[in-house]
């Protein structure tokens, strides 16, 4: 779809930019969310000001790997080199989802005005953070294998969370408590209020609203519907596992 977007060509710098950045964009991931981080005074909630915590170390360690010289894959890039920096420091900072709203709000502005001008570096980056955010969640588009794989990855570790949270004595964050699974309400809330409104951004974008894409993640909610029918029933599912959303 980026490349779509981009003229190959034209636009490799900004293309290696991207990839870059997806690439980086959560190393050294350490399986919790900047809440968590803000509320146990981590030591990257100190280091970054409560801000962006997680996305602020990914790329502080990811460039900190390049002062090794067997590591520094920029190194040809002499004095572009800043600028990759740059780019890159946008776009995974542009991944905190505490900045999704105001991002997507940018974007449909942009777009409506029709002032997203790939002239412009400002509009590129701004295309190119949208890009790695929906590559970020697109396991919403994918197979049912695949999603229900990777939803199972995201519930272990928001459960993984609510355990520790639970034995410092804190409260449980929404969605992380796995003495109360509620897959459905967790799924159509994340489904209604950041996967449909983005990628339906992204495809209006891109002047392509039949991707095949889009009848998955269409698909996928209609399941995470019955799921949340039985959940609010009080009737115990055979969906308490994501991988069994898939049969």
């Amino acid at each position: 779809m980026l490349l779509h977007a981009l003229n190959a060509k034209a636009y490799e710098f900004y293309i290696f930019c991207s990839c870059f950045a997806a690439i980086i964009h959560d190393f050294e991931h350490n399986g919790v969310n900047n809440d968590f981080l803000v509320r146990t005074s981590h030591a990257r909630a100190l280091v970054y000001n409560d801000r962006s915590c997680q996305e602020n170390h990914h790329l502080a360690a990811a460039f900190a790997c390049l002062q090794h010289p067997k590591c520094d894959i920029l190194k040809s890039f002499n004095e572009k080199r800043p600028h990759v920096r740059k780019i890159a420091i946008e776009l995974v900072l542009g991944t905190d989802m505490s900045q999704h709203n105001s991002i997507l709000s940018q974007f449909r502005i942009k777009l409506s005005n029709g002032a997203l001008q790939l002239e412009e570096e400002d509009s590129l980056i701004l295309i190119l953070k949208m890009a790695l955010k929906c590559s970020d969640i697109s396991h919403t588009s994918k197979e049912d294998f695949l999603h229900a794989n990777w939803t199972q990855r995201v519930t272990d570790e928001f459960y993984s969370q609510g355990d520790v949270e639970r034995s410092l004595g804190l409260s449980v964050s929404a969605f992380m408590d796995r003495n109360a699974p509620n897959l459905g309400k967790s799924q159509i809330g994340f489904f209604t209020f950041v996967v449909e409104p983005l990628f339906e951004t992204w495809t209006q974008f891109l002047q392509m609203p039949d991707l095949p894409f889009v009848q998955l993640v269409a698909s996928h909610r209609r399941k995470y519907e019955r799921i949340m029918q039985l959940e609010e029933e009080g009737e115990k599912t055979d969906f308490t596992h994501p991988k069994q959303i898939v049969q």
